[in-house]
């Protein structure tokens, strides 16, 4: 079989074959043309203004039933998933030569599959995904939608019975027409973001008294001292509704303008929502600690970023160095596909040993404010134990860290003494998050 690479909006390299590189860089080229049209005409936009955003084009997801396989005996791929689900991009799709596709909604699948595009392209042999236009009980040649659950095709009408092949002839021919439109504009340059991020494990009570709200309310005077718009906030308790941690945080913050986008496990994100919105957020379990990510747009350049935090487990036994690693892992594979992301870590442990959390990130290709900042002697040694007059007792050298995906880029940062207002320091970053050609 030979496989070529599609590059999306945040720069992921998809493996596809040739015939759906062909296909879906006319879909992109058709999908922007409109989407600047709309633009133009300053109507809502309901196409595409950058790219398009891939989950999947060849891959092996066990949620998709073997659909995104290649097929051996000819060499064929024909669906494409992706994270763009207007009516008008389904619609799209297929006039362009993909009549099998429609927009899954969350859970879809009533196993809390994810909402996505999904697109099966005509004309293509595929053992594994044919059935979605042949088969008298799920076709949508049929009436059907595609799925086990033999439901009616809930997608745009009517349609096109266009092969992949025609699809693409259908695009360039509407281009070409349209004379009172330019055509396809070339691929729009993403301009860079400079930002500065913030972490810090706060490490609060659960049910706080009016001695730990005053405290509380420090740390955020800190926060704003730090000068961050965005910030992961680690230990930031959601539990006991009104009267815990993060009820009081959301009021405290909320005085100054900041947000709070709320994930699990103790793990949200502080923003500034005039300078940020906050497009969409998840949760999962890594065995014993809960990772969270947000994908979040600034609201300046337009440009769309992701934001993940994890608190690795903690101990020095055997037991629990093993999961540290093993829960390490499972967060950066949770994260692998996005290559612009700030990721806040509770690390747990200082070396850079083989399977440690520090060597577990390099191996990843994370850049990390660790390793590019000769701060404390190249160490983030910032979980401390402080008495109640704010002198430093214990210095345990457990490692907090800034990582980043490869197109993050940090050009500075600081340690933010704390003193007792907590037992973690707080990590300052200036960073860059590079913008390409989408």
């Amino acid at each position: 079989m030979s496989t070529v690479h599609f590059t999306d909006i945040h720069g992921h390299s998809w493996l596809c074959t040739q015939k759906e590189k062909d296909w879906i860089e006319a879909f992109q080229a058709e999908a922007l043309r409109r989407g600047h049209a709309q633009i133009a005409a300053g109507k809502p936009l309901t196409y595409i203004q950058f790219g398009l955003d891939i989950l999947q084009i060849i891959g092996g997801a066990v949620a998709s039933a073997g659909t995104h396989l290649v097929d051996p005996n000819t060499g064929e791929a024909v669906c494409i998933d992706i994270a763009n689900v207007s009516y008008d991009m389904i619609a799209l799709a297929r006039e362009m030569g993909g009549d099998a596709s429609w927009h899954r909604k969350k859970n879809w699948d009533g196993k809390g599959g994810g909402e996505h595009g999904h697109l099966n392209l005509r004309g293509l042999t595929n053992r594994y995904a044919n059935y979605q236009y042949s088969s008298t009980t799920q076709g949508v040649d049929h009436g059907h939608n595609g799925l086990a659950s033999r439901g009616k095709d809930d997608g745009p009408k009517p349609l096109s019975k266009r092969t992949y092949k025609q699809g693409i002839d259908h695009a360039k021919a509407l281009a070409a027409a349209a004379a009172d439109t330019p055509p396809p504009p070339p691929p729009v340059v993403i301009p860079d973001t400079a930002l500065k991020f913030g972490y810090w494990n706060l490490f609060g009570t659960y049910l706080p008294t009016e001695i730990d709200k005053a405290r509380f309310r420090a740390q955020i005077g800190l926060m704003r001292a730090m000068k961050v718009s965005l910030l992961v906030a680690l230990e930031l308790h959601e539990e006991n509704g009104s009267k815990g941690m993060l009820a009081f945080y959301k009021l405290e913050l909320a005085k100054y303008g900041f947000a709070v986008a709320e994930g699990k496990g103790g793990n949200h994100l502080i923003y500034d929502p005039k300078k940020y919105e906050i497009l969409s957020g998840a949760n999962k379990s890594m065995g014993s600690r809960w990772a969270s990510k947000w994908n979040v747009r600034r609201i300046d350049t337009t440009l769309p970023f992701w934001v993940a935090a994890f608190h690795t487990p903690a101990g020095s036994t055997p037991a629990r160095v093993l999961a540290r690693s093993r829960e390490t892992k499972a967060f950066l594979a949770w994260i692998a596909n996005l290559q612009r992301v700030l990721i806040g870590i509770d690390k747990n442990n200082d070396t850079d040993r083989v399977g440690t959390p520090t060597r577990q990130l390099r191996a990843a290709g994370m850049s990390s404010l660790y390793d590019v900042l000769a701060i404390e002697n190249e160490k983030f040694r910032s979980h401390h134990d402080y008495d109640k007059a704010g002198r430093l007792i214990a210095d345990e050298f457990h490692i907090d860290d800034i990582g980043g995906g490869r197109l993050v880029t940090f050009t500075g940062g600081k340690q933010w003494q704390t003193g007792a207002l907590a037992d973690h320091d707080a990590l300052e970053a200036d960073v860059i998050i590079k913008g390409i050609a989408a």
